[in-house]
C-alpha cells in the first residue's frame, strides 16, 4: 500500500537523522579487552579455554614463539601447551600455513591454525599446486591415499630414510599440503638442528 509505503521511508529519514552514540576509545578498548579474553575477568580455563581463544585467532599466520609466550598465556588461566596438543590429537584443530604471498613461509617461521570445520574458507587454495621433488611427491602421494601415517611406514613404504622422509612432510607442511597433530611437533621441526 503506498500510504504504508510513504510511512515506511519517513521512519527510515527519521532514523538516520537520530544521532547515534560513539563509544569512547577507552569504552573500545575495553570491549576488545573482554572479548579477546585478555581481561583478568574474562579470562578462558582448561582446553576449553584454548578452543575458544584460537577460534578468535585462526587464520592468520604468527611467529612460532609468540603463541606460547604472548597470545594464549594471556588469555587461558594456567596456560599448558598439553592443552594445545590435545586439540590437535583430537583433530579440533589444524597447524597450516595460511600466507599466499609467495616468500617462503620456513623463513619467517609463521603458522597459523584453523578449526578443522573452518579450514575451507580460511585458506585459499593455490591456483597451481607447488613444484615438489620426486620423493616429496612420493610422500604425499602415499599420504594421499593411505591417509595420515607414521614416519617410520612412510620411510618403509617410500623407500627413504628417516631423516628424508622427515624433510619431505616439512616441505609439504610448509606448502600447506599437510598438517601435523599437535603444536609439540611444529616448535620440534622449526627448532634449529643441533650437532650430534
Amino acid at each position: 500500500h503506498v500510504a504504508v509505503l510513504d510511512e515506511i521511508q519517513r521512519r527510515q529519514v527519521h532514523a538516520r537523522r537520530v544521532p547515534r552514540p560513539v563509544a569512547t576509545p577507552e569504552q573500545l578498548s575495553a570491549s576488545l579487552l573482554r572479548r579477546h579474553h585478555l581481561h583478568p575477568d574474562h579470562r578462558l580455563v582448561g582446553p576449553p579455554g584454548v578452543l575458544a581463544a584460537l577460534e578468535l585467532l585462526q587464520g592468520e599466520d604468527l611467529p612460532i614463539r609468540i603463541w606460547e609466550q604472548a597470545l594464549l598465556p594471556g588469555r587461558v588461566e594456567g596456560y599448558d601447551r598439553e592443552w594445545l596438543d590435545r586439540l590437535g590429537l583430537a583433530g579440533e584443530i589444524v597447524w597450516t600455513v595460511f600466507d599466499g604471498s609467495g616468500g617462503d613461509p620456513r623463513r619467517s617461521g609463521r603458522v597459523g591454525v584453523a578449526l578443522r570445520e573452518n579450514l575451507g574458507w580460511l585458506r585459499d587454495r593455490p591456483a597451481a599446486p607447488p613444484e615438489l621433488e620426486g620423493p616429496t611427491k612420493n610422500v604425499l602421494l602415499h599420504l594421499q591415499l593411505r591417509g595420515a601415517s607414521f614416519v617410520q611406514d612412510l620411510a618403509r613404504v617410500t623407500g627413504l630414510g628417516t631423516a628424508d622422509t622427515l624433510a619431505a612432510l616439512w616441505e609439504l607442511f610448509w606448502a600447506g599440503l599437510v598438517s601435523p597433530d599437535s603444536f609439540s611437533t611444529i616448535v620440534a621441526g622449526a627448532a634449529p638442528v643441533r650437532a650430534a
